[in-house]
Formats: structure tokens, sequence, C-alpha cells
């Protein structure tokens, strides 16, 4: 297993765009990737533009080869004319946690995120709706290798379920960007803008699906994963 670093900017320029080019590789390439099968190699973004790709060096190559084809297919099209979305349109989006992470996120987001927008007693007409529900259990670290003794790895497999969110397009927004916040953490320092030789808290991903964006293409070497 390789870790490399894909520019990406010219295919995905937000969250948004980053999460549907994550699905895209995970479905069209041979090869097992945690997001999907639990294990196997693994996809995060940085920041949008920036792909950090955990993969076999076979793998790592069919990405960049199916970036390529991507590029290819946006300078051959035409311009499609934008569709209007709407923020408010209401939406029923599965995100699959760690059972322990799931069960917070069920009792907590409502509090978390745009509280008055979820159904209650004093707010019936609000759309939002959250339920939790078992999954197939899942590796706690699926790039790490297996160990032949299950019961005493330092890898357990841990049970994972998925919560169904009923909500608005710009809410569940806010929604993936808070879990992968919580899953990632924020960044150490960030630079303020306001103030140059500042640097504080902040960061985080973000993802939801989308299309695809315009730029150029570059790979890192391929670094080992710490």
């Amino acid at each position: 297993m390789k870790t490399a670093v894909f520019d990406v900017r010219d295919l995905c320029q937000d969250a948004t765009e980053s999460n549907s080019l994550q699905r895209a590789i995970e479905s069209q390439t041979s090869s097992h990737w945690s997001a999907t099968d639990g294990v196997g190699g693994k996809i995060v973004f940085a920041l949008p533009g920036v792909m950090v790709v955990r993969q076999s060096e076979k793998v790592l190559d069919d990405v960049l080869r199916l970036l390529e084809n991507y590029r290819l297919a946006l300078k051959s099209s035409k311009p499609r004319p934008l569709r209007s979305i709407d923020p408010r349109e209401v939406l029923t989006r599965y995100y699959r946690l760690p059972t322990t992470m799931a069960t917070e996120v069920t009792r907590l987001l409502p509090e978390l995120v745009q509280p008055d927008s979820w159904k209650s007693a004093d707010h019936p007409d609000a759309p939002g709706t959250i339920r939790q529900m078992a999954s197939k259990p899942g590796l706690l670290n699926p790039t790490a290798p297996i160990s032949k003794d299950i019961a005493a790895s330092a890898n357990p497999i841990i049970d994972h379920s998925v919560v169904i969110i009923v909500q608005t397009r710009a809410t569940h927004k806010e929604i993936g960007e808070l879990i992968q916040r919580l899953e990632q953490g924020d960044a150490l320092f960030e630079h303020d803008p306001s103030n140059p030789g500042f640097f504080g808290g902040g960061g985080g991903f973000g993802g939801q699906q989308g299309g695809f964006g315009g730029g150029f293409p570059s790979i890192a070497p391929s670094l080992d994963q710490r």
C-alpha cells in the first residue's frame, strides 16, 4: 500500500464535488475501498481539490488514468446549461459511521445543526428527521494490516450503523461538514488573512454529492503512510 496526493482542482472545487469524485473512483476501479467495502484503500480530501489516496501502486495508476480520462471527457464535452439547485429541497441521505459515533450523532445533531429545522412538538412542520439502523461491521482502521489473531489484533472489527437523515439540501451540507470535522478534527493551525502574522484553529473537511469542475493535473510521489 502506498499513499499518493493528486491535484484535482480541475475536477472538483468544493466539498460537494470532492465527494462525488470519490464515489466515482471507488465505483470505477477494481479494488476494495474502506468507504464501500469496509476494508481496502481510502480516499481523503485534505482540501477541495487535494485528494489523498491510500492504495496499491497498481490501483494508484488506475486512479491516475481514470482522472486523465475525466479530463479528456471534459475537454471534448459541450458546455451544459447549469441546473438550478434549490437549497431548500428535502433529501434523504445515509451516513455510515461507527455505532458509538452514530449514536452520539443521532442524539446531538439536532442541537448542533439548525435546531429549528428538526421535526418536534415545537416545530411540527419542520422537514428534519433522524433515525439510526445497524449496518455491517468494519475494521477500526481498514488500511492497516490484518492480524492473524483477530482477538488480539490492534485493529479490531467494530460495529457500524447507518444514520438516516431527512433534511434540506443546505442542512445536509452542514451535516456532512460537521461529521467530517468530528472524524478528522480541525486543523491545528490555519492562516488568518486579517492578520498575516497570526495562525489560529480552524479547518476540517466537507462532503456531499455533486458534479465536476476545470484546472491542471499533477501527482506527488508516493509516500508511506505514517
